[in-house]
């Protein structure tokens, strides 16, 4: 069991694609994921959800959404799909029912596992640190409550806890949830890459411009002001919309949206297969 802490609505929407497989992973197997267990519904859908519980003043470190991710050793013998029911049922008390966003079953990695969302909402604020605290001692604890409350029903063993042994965490480089964080920070830097690569592009493009019609710098500004003000009257809605369009990578909403039925057509095809 392991939980990360997202404190951008873009992050979520990073890890959203992934888990919906809206962004297909490398490491996934395309002819399996049908057989993936998705709650909660499309990116769009979820951010949908995600803006309409976020408070109106947020800090600025404030952690956006917690993310956590259960599985066992690939070797386990039990019935993957009732432990990974009772993973998220053990999340959905820690966090609470109405915090959750969204579910989503991985079969179609090595080894299966769950990763659930939640908005770690408390007193209409965002307070991470009531739900998992900050400290080690902390997560030992949650670690330990994970054990007794699902994984030993399930046949599960627990190592030696830290008390114990009195060990020191190392860090797993080579784990598969820091090859997942090098995948998100390569595709953030390329798509960096094209935004600052786009920018010039339209800065030579405005410099020709008004050499060619004689547009002032102060007609570029009051443009520029123009659109800042359009962003800042457009509803959450339509701007997460926008953001969702563009993150997929679609030319226009028409293809967004053959995208998105693909999707939901196989989502009913796998509703009839999953027993909740």
């Amino acid at each position: 069991m392991r939980m990360a802490k997202i404190k951008s609505s873009r992050d979520v929407v990073m890890t959203l694609q992934h888990n919906t497989r809206e962004r297909m992973p490398p490491n996934a197997d395309p002819d399996l994921t049908d057989e993936n267990f998705n709650y909660g519904g499309s990116t769009l859908e979820t951010m949908n959800r995600f803006h309409a519980l976020l408070p109106d003043k947020v800090r600025s470190n404030a952690v956006h959404a917690v993310e956590i991710v259960m599985t066992a050793s690939p070797d386990f013998g039990g019935d993957w799909g009732r432990y990974l029911q009772a993973c998220d049922g053990w999340a959905k008390s820690l966090f609470g029912e109405k915090n959750l966003l969204h579910i989503n079953h991985h079969y179609d990695e090595s080894t299966p596992h769950t990763h659930i969302l939640f908005m770690p909402l408390k007193d209409q604020k965002l307070n991470a640190k009531h739900f998992i605290g900050g400290s080690q001692d902390r997560m030992a604890e949650l670690q330990e409550d994970f054990f007794q409350k699902v994984g030993q029903l399930h046949g599960l063993e627990r190592g030696q806890p830290r008390a114990e042994t009195r060990a020191r965490h190392t860090p797993h480089t080579l784990s598969a949830k820091a090859a997942e964080l090098d995948e998100r920070e390569t595709s953030l830097a390329e798509r960096s890459a094209k935004l600052d690569e786009r920018e010039k592009k339209l800065n030579a493009f405005a410099d020709e411009y008004q050499s060619v019609m004689g547009v002032t710098p102060a007609d570029i500004r009051e443009l520029k002001n123009k659109v800042s003000r359009w962003y800042d009257q457009t509803p959450d809605s339509l701007r997460n919309f926008a953001l969702m369009v563009e993150v997929k990578g679609c030319r226009t909403v028409a293809e967004y949206h053959q995208l998105g039925e693909a999707r939901r057509e196989r989502e009913q095809q796998q509703k009839h297969r999953f027993t909740r």
